[in-house]
């Protein structure tokens, strides 16, 4: 059997996906993995699902975009929500949501805090 048919036969229900990754991270997926005792594949495959699983679809948080956000934010496209999503993570979007939906009195002491 050639190493083609071998990959076939082991890969029988799976999709392949190579990645490149930044400097570093290799290592502390490995890391992770030994600390987690699964395969370096398996803490990926975890943390992706994890990843896909957590996100809120933007219809959900009821975020909407100012023309004036639009434009500081440089979107050109009708399409916000993709560039809503691309610009911040799905935690800022929940806090954002937090947020607008406080008082003006609230929003400021807030504000005064985080300072």
């Amino acid at each position: 059997m050639t190493n083609n048919k071998q990959n076939e036969n082991n890969d029988a229900g799976q999709d392949r996906f190579n990645i490149r990754l930044p400097k570093g991270t290799r290592d502390e997926i490995a890391k992770k993995a030994e600390e987690n005792q699964r395969s370096m594949n398996s803490e990926l495959v975890a943390r992706i699902l994890k990843t896909l699983e957590e996100e809120t679809p933007l219809d959900d948080l009821n975020i909407f975009l100012s023309d004036r956000e639009i434009n500081r934010l440089g979107i050109q496209e009708a399409s916000t929500e993709y560039n809503i999503q691309s610009l911040i993570s799905n935690s800022e979007l929940k806090m954002l949501t937090f947020f607008r939906k406080l008082t003006p009195s609230k929003k400021k002491a807030l504000l005064e805090l985080l300072r």
